[in-house]
């Protein structure tokens, strides 16, 4: 993940504009490649040798382009390369501390029961062992008063 940071932006929406651009850059090559084949095929029936060289500069300028499309292609699979293998790296990091906070949970479960069981054996417990014998505490139960002035029931 160290070495994938810098590319920490790029997930989500982002991983998805950079494939739409990728894919616009597919179609603008196709564009360029189709009009190319046509400064060929128009060059071989030019007429004269300046319509031959417009024509050659028209085919020199959409190669250009063409090597232009081809370098921000290869930077857009770098980036879309390294955001996808971030993106899997972060869902098996999830994937796999799951099981690690399910243990840390019940962990602090079983401390705070070996807590109370360490409370109960140190006497502060109602029900705690000293000298070798349980002491039981009394609990005293009061019956409820009736409220005042309250006897029975008014009609």
């Amino acid at each position: 993940m160290k070495q994938l940071s810098a590319w920490q932006d790029i997930a989500g929406d982002s991983l998805k504009d950079l494939t739409t651009q990728q894919r616009m850059i597919s179609v603008e090559e196709a564009g360029l490649n189709a009009r190319i084949a046509a400064c060929d095929k128009f060059q071989r029936e030019a007429r004269s040798p300046a319509e031959r060289e417009q024509l050659g500069i028209a085919k020199t300028m959409a190669q250009i382009d063409l090597v232009s499309l081809a370098a921000k292609r290869a930077v857009l699979e770098d980036l879309i390369a390294k955001g996808r293998k971030r993106s899997e790296l972060q869902a098996e990091i999830a994937r796999l501390d799951t099981p690690l906070r399910y243990g840390d949970r019940r962990t602090q479960a079983v401390e705070s029961r070996l807590a109370a069981y360490r409370a109960a054996v140190e006497g502060k417990m109602p029900f705690a062992e000293v000298d070798g014998k349980i002491v039981i505490r009394r609990i005293r139960w009061d019956q409820p008063k009736p409220a005042p002035g309250g006897g029975g029931t008014s009609r």
